[in-house]
Order: structure tokens, then sequence, then C-alpha cells
């Protein structure tokens, strides 16, 4: 998902367009977005990204400056 994000920097990337990336088409269990968001915010909490959720669209990884 890290690799989604870098990839397609500054743009904001949907829930069906993460799984889809992340596990394939054939993988259509929603709860593994919020589960790795979720672990990548952790990861990054210390870092200068983050991820926003965009309500209604998807999310994005932006540099807090």
């Amino acid at each position: 998902m890290l690799c989604a994000f870098h990839r397609y920097k500054g743009e904001v990337l949907s829930r069906d367009f993460l799984v889809e990336y992340v596990w394939g088409a054939q993988n259509k269990v929603l709860n593994n977005v919020n589960v790795t968001i979720s672990q990548l915010r952790g990861l990054l909490r210390h870092s200068e990204i983050e991820i926003l959720t965009i309500h209604g669209q998807g999310y994005l990884m932006l540099s807090k400056d």
C-alpha cells in the first residue's frame, strides 16, 4: 500500500483502488484497507509523512510541512 501512495503521490486513492492494487481483484475484503491504513499511520507517526482520510473519496498521503 505504501508503494501505491508513493507511485500516485498527491492523488486521493479510493478504497476500491487500494484493495485491487494491494490484494488483487479477487479480494474484496474492505476491512484490509482499514487495518493496513492504521498500521501505516502507526509506523509513520514519528515521520514527516501522514495519511489523511478524505471523506467519501479515499486516502491521501502528505508530507507534514
